[in-house]
């Protein structure tokens, strides 16, 4: 038995909104090549700046291109996060306890005036990607379950990983490189 308690956060939920600008296998080779094409326009920018022809125009959209890229990938997922905050006020006060079992997940969410409690069998999850520092379950479109490894308090990430994996198969438990 795996469990797990932990409650969302702007952080957790930025997290999440920057981990799916690069979801997937290589989602961390795909920053790496995001992070290089920044460097070379960057490179760009001062090589036509300060080259003996010295172009004016290029070199300013090469910046500001570089510049839009580190703000779609580093500044969205912050500022969208933020932004609903304020449309979801009690998201970001809401407690969730998982207790993953052999055949099924229970989760029980607790807010501020209610509590819920539900099963989730584990052929209901379309997806579940690790990364180093969390999980990130995919259930139906725009439902998911975001943890950090850090908030699992009896178990493993690994017994957790061979639970779900026994069900899922390899093409729906990705872990993130």
């Amino acid at each position: 038995m795996v469990e797990v308690r932990t409650v969302y956060t702007i952080d957790t939920y930025a997290n999440f909104l920057k981990f799916c600008f690069f979801r997937g296998k290589y989602s961390r080779i795909g920053h790496m090549i995001y992070r290089g094409l920044e460097v070379v326009l960057v490179i760009l920018f001062f090589v036509f700046l300060f080259g003996p022809w010295s172009i004016p125009y290029p070199p300013i959209i090469f910046l500001l291109v570089a510049v839009f890229l580190y703000i779609a990938q580093e500044g969205m997922p912050v500022l969208m996060a933020k932004s609903y905050k304020k449309k979801a006020e009690g998201l970001f006060t809401i407690g969730l306890e998982l207790v993953f079992k052999k055949n099924l997940a229970y989760i029980k969410s607790i807010g501020a005036d209610e509590e819920s409690a539900t099963k989730m069998p584990y052929d209901k999850v379309r997806l579940v990607y690790e990364t180093k520092d969390a999980f990130y379950f995919f259930i139906v479109h725009g439902q998911e379950l975001v943890f950090p490894k850090s908030d699992i308090v009896k178990g493993t990430a690994e017994e957790l990983r061979a639970k779900v994996e026994v069900h899922l198969g390899n093409k729906s438990y990705i872990v993130c490189k």
